[in-house]
Order: C-alpha cells, then structure tokens, then sequence
C-alpha cells in the first residue's frame, strides 16, 4: 500500500481497485523510468568529463549526427496527385 500511494501518486481508492497485477507492473515501470532517469544522468556526467578533458572539441554537427534533410522534388509531388488510386479515393470521398 505504501508503494501505490506514496511512489506512485495513487489515492487510496485507486489502489484498492487495482489487482497486485495491476500494482506490480505500475511499480516496475516507475523503476524502469527512475533507471532511465539515473542512466541518462550518469551518460550526461560522463561525456560532460570527457569534453572538460579533450584538447579541443569536436564539432556540434558530428557529436549530434543529425539526419540529412531530403528536399522533396517536384515531380515526387507530381507523381503523388497523379496517382490513379489517389484520384478513386478522393472521389469516394466526395460521394
């Protein structure tokens, strides 16, 4: 009872209606987020050293491997609203 209302926030009503089920996998996702939340603490602290340690850092672009934006052509457009079952959809649509 002390895990439902106190860790997770539930109100004494909440809790009775709850099978120990139910209780148990509500008590191990909280877990499972706290573990996260320690993970990406201890991650965040341990690159933060390794750049106070570096000589010179690396550039943004490189530590956060952004996905290259693909710029959408004309004719991708095009093709989309030439499209035959495009068109029968839109038309059912309409009826």
């Amino acid at each position: 009872m002390e895990i439902g209302i106190k860790t997770l926030g539930l109100l004494p009503k909440d809790l009775y209606e709850l099978t120990p089920h139910e209780l148990k996998l509500l008590a191990q996702n909280h877990a499972d987020k706290k573990q996260d939340e320690y993970n990406l603490a201890l991650f965040t602290a341990w690159h933060a050293e390794a750049f106070h340690r570096s000589k010179k850092l690396p550039k943004l672009n490189k530590i956060l491997k952004l996905p290259k934006k693909k710029k959408e052509s004309k004719k991708d457009l095009t093709s989309i609203f030439n499209d035959k079952e495009l068109k029968k959809l839109a038309e059912k649509e309409v009826e």
